[in-house]
């Protein structure tokens, strides 16, 4: 399911608490939407959504799958999935949903690395051979069938013995590790080629052949990761294992009976893993305070509040950002302005233009907040 209805996308992480303002943040947005069969209200696609909300929608149905497929024949749902042609059906709506909401392509054309284009090139370039065979006569007889030629550029890239730049991209194509992997299969190679006759658009095929990559799994998006850390942050500073006993152990007490959630118990390495993901500075708080606490702190920020008014002076000279004639040269250049600044009030005691950077330029801007000191 990719369509939802703001009603059902109630209560998700990352989207607004209301239908009402769910339909508003669609509306500036721009979400792609449509009506729903048989009733008045309007559903948005999936991949519309914030990254927090799409994922969190995805692992909410994940769910409910695991729950309705408990007691579910596993014959059936085997025969399910292989009437289904997922990756052509799959590959449908992501074209179609691409020329209905130009930016979605736009996105993902720009968040494509190097690796990834140069995986779609070299899968168009197995494509382009392919439709080379089937319109050009073999041999001097009919050219190959479409079934004919996918099956030999599979088998002659699985044998090394393609042209030396085809077999180049046979090799990319793959988007695997290892030297021991060469060539393509066939079904692979018939999947590119029904994606690459699909998409019409340079920009279509490109997306729709670069594969997908793994994002990283930020905090945000690890949901019990909250209540962890209210036994991770104690002053007594226990272990990650001992934090995580306590937390897994009252968790087991909490959802005792509650498959479902009993399974969702994290394992210890995953806390490990999303807890390095967390800043150093923030990882510590509530284990360490005072000194120790802010010598993790990136800046230490001085409270004025205690200083009296002109206790401490601040200076610092600037290059202007414009250019003047110089009065000697003639020639365009940028003066100095130095500034004496109270750090209690902020205010600007003193200042003073020089040609650069000296002594002179900030002894003057110093007299002169003496100057205005004498006058008040």
């Amino acid at each position: 399911m990719s369509w939802f209805t703001s009603s059902e996308l109630l209560g998700i992480q990352g989207l607004p608490a209301t239908d009402r303002g769910i339909r508003k943040l669609a509306k500036t947005k721009q979400w792609l939407y449509r009506k729903r069969e048989g009733s008045r209200a309007f559903e948005y696609h999936i991949d519309c959504l914030p990254d927090v909300a799409r994922d969190a929608v995805q692992t909410r149905m994940a769910r409910q799958l695991l729950a309705q497929s408990a007691g579910a024949d596993l014959t059936a749902v085997r025969s399910n999935f292989v009437k289904a042609d997922a990756g052509s059906q799959k590959s449908k709506e992501l074209i179609g949903l691409y020329r209905n909401c130009p930016a979605l392509m736009d996105n993902r054309l720009r968040e494509l690395t190097d690796d990834q284009k140069k995986i779609a090139d070299a899968r168009m370039m197995l494509v382009r051979e392919v439709l080379r065979l089937m319109q050009e006569p073999v041999n001097g007889g009919l050219s190959m069938n479409r079934k004919q030629a996918v099956t030999h550029v599979a088998l002659e890239s699985r044998a090394g013995t393609l042209p030396q730049q085809v077999q180049k991209a046979a090799d990319v194509a793959n988007a695997r590790k290892g030297s021991t992997r060469t060539g393509v299969g066939v079904s692979s190679l018939q999947r590119w080629f029904s994606d690459y006759d699909l998409a019409k658009t340079p920009g279509e095929k490109l997306a729709i052949l670069a594969p997908g990559q793994v994002r990283p799994k930020k905090v945000e998006q690890y949901p019990w990761m909250g209540r962890f850390l209210q036994y991770w942050r104690n002053p007594n500073q226990p272990s990650v294992t001992m934090a995580y006993e306590a937390f897994a152990e009252d968790w087991r007490d909490e959802y005792a009976g509650n498959e479902l959630m009993l399974a969702q118990l994290p394992l210890i390495d995953t806390v490990r893993y999303a807890l390095n993901k967390i800043p150093k500075a923030e990882r510590m708080r509530g284990r360490v305070a005072g000194s120790a606490w802010q010598s993790l702190m990136p800046f230490v920020r001085r409270d004025w509040s205690v200083i009296p008014v002109n206790g401490v002076w601040i200076g610092d000279g600037h290059g202007m950002k414009l250019e003047v004639l110089h009065p000697d040269t003639g020639k365009p250049f940028r003066p100095e302005i130095t500034l004496i600044i109270d750090g209690r009030s902020r205010v600007v005691m003193g200042w003073s233009l020089a040609m650069s950077e000296s002594q002179i330029a900030v002894g003057d801007a110093i007299r002169h907040a003496i100057s205005n000191t004498d006058a008040g």
